[in-house]
């Protein structure tokens, strides 16, 4: 709807002081005083130079609830007002795939470890399983030997998975290829009746941004009925490891095998604040476009507002064990200092670069998505 100011005005007529005495200009004056009327007319009146003020509900990402967030009141509580956010922070638009950012990630891994016999046995069979085309196999393989003992691993082996797995997902999950017998991807033949958002997210427990950005879907209420689409079995997790400023994201097979997806680095909690422990998104706490309050200071800062210090996106965490149930205003956010990445400056959250938290926001669920820290 247009704006008040934005709406022509009503027609109308004003009576114009002529002369009465009989001109004398020729006629090629009479023409080219209609000339330059008509140009400036469509100068003054072509929609290009029409200003556009007020919010655009269009280019607002689907899915992520846009409302206030209030991290000192705890963001999860104020979502719920759903309060639409204005546009004046321009929303990029959903990536359509996601690439890690291991090579972003400080190289601080376990320099002391060394394989076991078995771990370097599984290691190179997982790596050759791989390299003769058996991609699903070797990644189960590989994905198990990378979460059965964190931190056990030697760095340079531990890199070296992700680094295989990372640009083996490239296809397996973040692109509309598929891979026989891949018990985490799934075609779906769409009914007709069946939306997005509302029933085939829900029913793969992922958000349907991110079936969306595998299959290369621009817009969610144009897939027409008997389209296949790639799913991935959610919901999808995380775990973050504070001494390698690292948070590999990772989904269960059927088997509740822990499959590797990709990884980021991420900021935390100066003094070493962000609790250690089990966590959940809590239910309703992604948020677009938050504002947010600083506890320590007071300073206010406007959804809108550029330099906003928790960035566009904000989701809540829930502690769900001994160690951080009872701990309250967590959540993983964006920064508008990106040189703390990988560094302890937040006040306990999770901090993330803009275009990494815009890529996880979309893959983990409110209220089913457990993000696991570990020291």
């Amino acid at each position: 709807m247009a704006l008040q100011s934005q709406a022509g005005r009503p027609g109308y007529s004003r009576q114009h002081m002529v002369s009465r005495r009989k001109s004398r200009k020729g006629p090629w004056v009479v023409v080219l005083l209609l000339a330059v009327a008509v140009i400036g007319g469509y100068m003054f009146f072509y929609p290009g130079n029409t200003p556009t003020t007020g919010s655009n509900p269009g280019n607002t990402p689907e899915g992520g609830d846009t409302g206030t967030a209030v991290a000192a009141a705890d963001p999860a509580d104020r979502a719920e007002a759903r309060t639409p956010a204005s546009n004046n922070r321009q929303q990029r638009e959903l990536p359509r795939s996601t690439s890690s950012r291991t090579t972003d990630i400080p190289d601080m891994g376990n320099d002391d470890a060394e394989l076991s016999r078995e771990q370097r046995d599984q290691y190179e069979q997982g790596m050759q399983l791989i390299e003769d085309g058996k991609v699903v196999e070797g990644r189960a393989m590989l994905s198990e030997l990378l979460f059965r003992a964190p931190g056990s691993l030697p760095r340079h082996e531990a890199q070296a998975i992700r680094d295989r797995l990372t640009h083996l997902n490239q296809t397996l999950v973040f692109s509309n290829t598929f891979v026989d017998h891949d018990p985490i991807a799934v075609r779906h033949t769409v009914q007709r009746g069946e939306l997005l958002s509302t029933h085939i997210g829900p029913a793969f427990n992922t958000p349907y941004q991110f079936i969306m950005r595998i299959n290369g879907i621009t817009d969610a209420t144009r897939v027409p009925a008997g389209a296949t689409l790639k799913c991935i079995r959610g919901p999808i997790h995380a775990r973050i490891t504070k001494h390698e400023y690292r948070m590999d994201l990772y989904v269960e097979d059927p088997d509740g095998l822990r499959i590797y997806l990709c990884s980021y680095p991420v900021g935390l909690g100066e003094f070493d604040s962000t609790p250690a422990g089990l966590w959940r998104i809590r239910p309703r706490s992604k948020v677009v476009n938050p504002d947010w309050p600083n506890p320590r200071t007071g300073e206010y800062y406007d959804r809108d507002d550029p330099n906003i210090p928790i960035g566009e996106y904000w989701m809540g965490l829930e502690g769900m064990d001994d160690n951080t149930r009872e701990a309250e205003k967590y959540g993983i956010h964006g920064t508008n200092d990106p040189d703390s990445i990988g560094q302890q400056e937040s006040m306990g959250c999770v901090r993330m670069r803009d275009q990494h938290i815009e890529e996880v926001f979309y893959m983990l669920s409110s209220g089913d998505s457990y993000v696991e820290i570990v020291p």
